[in-house]
């Protein structure tokens, strides 16, 4: 190239750089607006596949079970072993018996804090079950809390 079609390129440049600017910055939205649907559409399978694994863990056990894994993901998780007797519409030795159930299931994981009991979802289950919106068998219907005194 020669120094005239240099400066030519930069005259152009020069004087189309408004056009040129806009020229780049839609490119830059679509390019971005193409990804981002790419990505959203990918997001959304894997959410799929793992409302569907919920679900189908939760269809898979037991009523008694189901009810305190659902309360277990209301609270973020984790609750103590006394909690879940005064708010769950089952007796204490209910509540014990299902607690050890899912332990040996590995669903949860019990840890003892001084006097009380925490129970927990297990780690390597908390992004599937962990707190979000509840899943519950479609032939029951959802249970509700009730506080037993």
């Amino acid at each position: 190239m020669n120094e005239s079609t240099d400066n030519m390129f930069m005259l152009f440049a020069i004087q189309h750089h408004i056009g040129i600017m806009v020229g780049l910055v839609a490119l830059s939205i679509i390019f971005g607006f193409f990804w981002s649907s790419v990505l959203f559409s990918e997001i959304q399978k894997k959410e799929h596949i793992s409302h569907e694994a919920k679900k189908a863990i939760f269809q898979l056990i037991g009523k008694d079970e189901r009810i305190i894994l659902e309360h277990l993901c209301k609270n973020k998780a984790e609750t103590s072993q006394a909690q879940l007797t005064k708010v769950l519409p089952m007796s204490k030795v209910k509540i014990f018996r299902t607690l050890q159930k899912l332990k040996q299931k590995e669903l949860i994981v019990i840890e003892p804090n001084k006097r009380l009991r925490t129970v927990k979802i297990n780690p390597s289950y908390l992004r599937l079950l962990g707190p979000n919106d509840q899943v519950s068998s479609t032939a029951e219907p959802p249970y509700t809390l009730q506080k037993i005194e």
